[in-house]
């Protein structure tokens, strides 16, 4: 996926605003997150190497892609900071940055993801000075602050507890900060803005959430 100055101009202002919010957070270090559970099939892919089968217990990094087959789902735990991302079928996610402060007992305080395709969810950890949560779209960036939510490369996006930031570029050029507290569940769209999460759309999410994935990736031995 190409990425324009405009993104890079949105990612530079939510890192400079979180930054500045603790003067304390010293030089990170790279972190990882860990594979909690799978249903189906997972591949990553490192740079240029070979795409490998995901299975329970593995472990992934920044720079590292992720993707997901039909009818499979993944759940990433990047620590307690940031919480649990589970992925759905058919979605591409990287990682762009998992970085650990040195003041927070080897636990994950940077992450920066871009979802170049399908959908996540995430029970969002523990916000706080020096925790950056971010999900970048096709058409904006979200910071993720706490709660339960979910967020698809198109940039639809339901929160359904907690409170999160969605930036929207518009196809202007224009960039809108859209705040989304819940509850009641919020939805919001790029075309309809903010407004309340329908009954079965919420239903849908605790559902996709609630599900219990497999031990191990299906076929990985």
């Amino acid at each position: 996926m190409k990425i324009d100055k405009r993104f890079t101009a949105l990612w530079l202002g939510f890192v400079f605003a979180a930054a500045s919010l603790s003067s304390e957070r010293l030089d990170a270090a790279p972190g990882q997150a860990i594979v909690r559970g799978i249903t189906g099939q997972a591949l990553l892919s490192k740079g240029g190497n070979p795409s490998e089968l995901l299975a329970v217990g593995s472990k992934v990094s920044s720079g590292d892609v992720v993707k997901t087959g039909v009818g499979s789902a993944l759940d990433l735990y990047v620590g307690e900071n940031v919480g649990t991302i589970r992925l759905t079928q058919d979605t591409i996610l990287r990682l762009k940055t998992l970085d650990v402060s040195e003041d927070h007992s080897n636990q994950v305080t940077e992450a920066q993801l871009i979802l170049e395709a399908g959908t996540i969810l995430g029970q969002g950890g523990k916000p706080g000075f020096g925790v950056t949560n971010q999900v970048q779209v096709s058409n904006g960036v979200a910071a993720i602050g706490n709660g339960l939510y979910r967020i698809n490369a198109r940039g639809y996006t339901v929160l359904l507890d907690g409170s999160l930031i969605f930036a929207h570029i518009a196809s202007n050029g224009e960039i809108k900060a859209h705040e989304l507290k819940a509850p009641p569940p919020a939805y919001f769209s790029p075309v309809e803005g903010i407004r309340e999460a329908p009954p079965a759309l919420v239903k849908e999410i605790q559902k996709q959430w609630k599900a219990k994935l497999k031990a191990r990736a299906k076929d990985a031995r």
